[in-house]
This record gives structure tokens, sequence and C-alpha cells, in this order.
């Protein structure tokens, strides 16, 4: 248990086995990097939190303005997210989250009040819940759901498929051309009249 802040009193808490408890804010530049669960009952501003084996709770606002970032293996639980930075395999935002960046392995929740993300990046590969998404006032808010890499796999291949048929239909014409020519000039044998038959087909 940290009694107060994470600040230049106490110095970063790093290394610790079982859970951590700090009754007061994480201060700018500082980090609190354990293996069991962390509870932060005041607020995060541009510093380090993560859990490696466990869960984050932050009772407070979580603000990252320059740097810092949020983490943990298992699940996030934070009450307002403000340009934050938060990575887990669940992240439950109880009122609102603006202008973060938030990806989840598994699920996004914002179902307090007001439960809304406004700005920024959200994902998840399984499911976002939420309230309200997005603002006709606020800057673009960018909602992202499903394994994005495997479909952008699929389309790298589909675009590499579609470029070798491109060539081959482009060879197809440069021969096709010079037969038609032969053609004309009545030097066509039957086999290149067989093939000429073919690609009009195609």
């Amino acid at each position: 248990i940290v009694e107060g802040n994470v600040d230049f009193s106490e110095g970063n808490v790093t290394g610790f086995v079982g859970k951590v408890i700090v009754t007061g804010d994480v201060k700018p530049k500082f980090s609190v990097i354990v293996e069991g669960d962390i509870e932060i009952q005041g607020s995060v501003e541009d510093a380090i939190v993560e859990s490696t084996r466990g869960s984050v709770t932050i009772l407070g606002t979580v603000v990252h303005q320059t740097e810092g970032y949020v983490k943990a293996t298992d699940t996030v639980n934070v009450s307002i997210a403000m340009n934050a930075n938060i990575q887990a395999t669940y992240i439950n935002i109880d009122k609102e989250a603006v202008n973060s960046t938030i990806k989840a392995t598994k699920e996004v929740s914002v179902l307090g009040t007001p439960g809304v993300i406004v700005g920024g990046v959200v994902s998840a590969k399984k499911c976002i819940r939420a309230k309200v998404i997005g603002s006709e006032n606020w800057v673009k808010t960018k909602i992202n759901v499903g394994n994005i890499s495997a479909l952008q796999k699929e389309i790298q291949k589909l675009n590499f498929s579609l470029t070798e048929a491109q060539k081959r239909a482009d060879e197809y014409k440069g021969i096709l051309k010079i037969l038609e020519k032969k053609q004309e000039s009545q030097e066509v044998s039957d086999a290149e009249k067989l093939e000429i038959e073919k690609s009009e087909e195609n």
C-alpha cells in the first residue's frame, strides 16, 4: 500500500509481485509496474501504470497529454479516459473516453453515465459497447471491431493475385495483337488461328 501519491517522495513502484494499492495519484513521469493487480484510488497523469499478470483499476481520471500508458494482461477499469493510451484484454470505462487510443484484445465497454466515446481510436477484436459513440461537434471518432490484421493480410493476398492476373492479361493482349496482324497478312497457321479463337472466347 502506498499512502498518498506516487511522486518524488515515494519514487517509482516496480518489480512487486503482489497487489499494489495507491491511495493518491500517480504523478507525471512516474511508473507503477508490477506483476499483481493495481488499484489507483486517485488519477493518473502522463505516467505508466502496468500490471504484467493482472488487472488495473483507476478510480479517477487517466490523462496522457504527452506520454505514458495504462496496460494490463487482464482487465483495465477506469472512470474517465482523456487523451489516454490504454491496452488490455477487457477495458471498462465508467463515464467517458475522450480523444483516447484504446485497444482491447476482446471487449471495450463504456456503459456508465454518460457512457460516451468521443474522438480518438477504439479497437476491440470481439465487441465495443457504449451508450453514445461520436459527436457532431467533435473530431472524428474511429471504431475498429474484429481481427483487422487478418483482414489486411487477406486484402494483400487478393491484391497480389489481381496484379498477377493483370500481368497475364497484358501478355495475352500482346500475343493477340501479333496474331491478328499475321491473320491480316494471311500468315497465320492453323495452330495460331485456334489460339486467336480461344483468346476471343476469353
